[in-house]
């Protein structure tokens, strides 16, 4: 193996800037990303908003990673036992779950067979911090094997990457694997049937999406197909979908979808019903969206529920979840300075970002800093009425990468949001939003580009 004298990222910017800088040189740093839109899934998927340099995560990084991550996703799943004693409604009313998501969330409870997480992550000059932990079958990335296969097609990186020992994790196989685990338990056939199933308004922005996954999962040992709830239909306790028995149903709808209770329950008994006479296995259930609500961050982070955790869990929550309270009247502490949450949060804006607690992506979001004091205050009165949570802002480190100017190909200081998966206690791979702009949230809706990660797995 090579000996590392330099960090990865350093070394290969290094590499890449002496090479694209020569005299003569025809090389094109955005020539990288050809091979990634030649592959149609993935121009679909991310919109051609691809970053032509791959990640590089350190071995005792990686490591760290894989500690604190796994740790943190044990101490959110014991979340409803510790603080409300296994009381799973009332923490339904916590998190400001509606009576059918309620509903939905307890009628599905014990089926957690599945557990699919990403954790959604900024590193500051203390470490990683984790801005929340998505727990949801419809995660967004699950394609950054195949970003990272299809940027291998540059010899220049492939002979990096081969130098270093490098590679990733092929995180369709692992989630692959994780439903092929639960279908055997409930004793389904060796080629089940699965229907990734999305909201009737969502499919036409997600339904070719849906199609690579279910031709992937089809490859993997399925019989999948796609189609969305209203397609499905109910008889003798069993779901179907043109004609045939559905044996597991991928759902790609969330929670959210359920809060127009009146159109939503239509579809939604037919599910439950099936999954209260065990004929389906759903992936996932609705626990994901309980435990994986940013309030649950919240519940861990605040003062009040410290003594509910030992010294060692108490140290992973200070090192890696930024302060969190649900946005509501009341005393706390933040830093040195303790009283009223609203007053302190009006005091010190500048240091603050409003989420619902319910919403995917960067719905909702309010950054202080980038908001006028009257325009924060209206924000955060607005928030205390409805379920929302405020996070101290983590101000991300900016990692040199290099980018293909008009005058060349030059290293900048860049932003990152990683987003690492999480699949039976170990990291199923990372795909990172990469902006070398100061924008509020790094999301591709604000312009970031999409970069996969490489890492040593021993």
């Amino acid at each position: 193996m090579t000996v590392v004298t330099a960090s990865l990222n350093q070394r290969y910017n290094a590499l890449l800037v002496e090479r694209a800088n020569q005299p003569g040189s025809d090389f094109d740093l955005n020539a990288l990303k050809a091979r990634v839109h030649q592959t149609h899934w993935l121009e679909h998927s991310f919109y051609g908003h691809f970053r032509p340099q791959p990640i590089f995560i350190e071995t005792e990084q990686r490591l760290a990673l894989e500690r604190d991550l796994v740790g943190l996703l044990h101490l959110i799943r014991s979340v409803p036992e510790r603080l409300f004693g296994n009381d799973v409604g009332r923490m339904c009313e916590a998190v400001g779950m509606g009576p059918l998501q309620r509903r939905a969330v307890l009628e599905t409870w014990e089926d957690q067979d599945v557990f699919l997480s990403r954790a959604d992550l900024y590193q500051d000059s203390t470490g990683f911090k984790v801005l929340e932990f998505n727990i949801v079958s419809a995660l967004g990335g699950f394609e950054t094997a195949e970003i990272s296969r299809a940027m291998l097609a540059a010899p220049f990186l492939r002979r990096f990457v081969e130098e270093e020992n490098l590679g990733f994790p092929e995180t369709i196989d692992l989630f692959a694997a994780e439903i092929h685990r639960a279908a055997r338990r409930r004793g389904l056939p060796e080629r089940p049937r699965m229907v990734l199933v999305e909201w009737p308004q969502n499919m036409e922005k997600e339904g070719e999406r849906m199609g690579y996954w279910a031709a992937a999962f089809s490859q993997r040992g399925f019989d999948a197909s796609v189609c969305h709830s209203a397609q499905l239909s109910g008889e003798g306790g069993r779901l179907f979908f043109e004609g045939r028995p559905v044996d597991i149903l991928y759902r790609y709808f969330l929670i959210e979808d359920l809060l127009d209770e009146e159109g939503a329950r239509p579809l939604l008994d037919p599910i439950l019903d099936a999954h209260r006479r065990g004929t389906v296995l759903l992936s996932m259930g609705f626990a994901g969206e309980l435990l994986g609500n940013k309030r649950t961050l919240a519940l861990i982070s605040d003062d009040v529920n410290r003594d509910r955790f030992s010294a060692p869990e108490l140290a992973l929550i200070d090192r890696i979840v930024p302060w969190t309270r649900t946005v509501r009247p009341g005393r706390t502490r933040w830093r040195e300075h303790e009283g009223d949450l609203m007053e302190l949060a009006l005091a010190h804006q500048a240091h603050f970002v409003l989420k619902p607690s319910l919403l995917h992506g960067a719905l909702g979001f309010h950054a202080g800093w980038a908001l006028s004091p009257q325009e924060w205050r209206a924000q955060l009165e607005s928030a205390a009425q409805g379920p929302y949570v405020i996070q101290e802002r983590v101000k991300p480190s900016r990692l040199d990468l290099a980018w293909q100017r008009p005058d060349g190909v030059r290293l900048e200081p860049s932003a990152l949001n990683w987003g690492i998966f999480v699949i039976d206690d170990r990291l199923g791979g990372g795909i990172v939003r990469v902006t070398a702009e100061d924008q509020p949230v790094i999301s591709m809706g604000t312009g970031a580009e999409i970069a996969c990660c490489f890492w040593r797995e021993s």
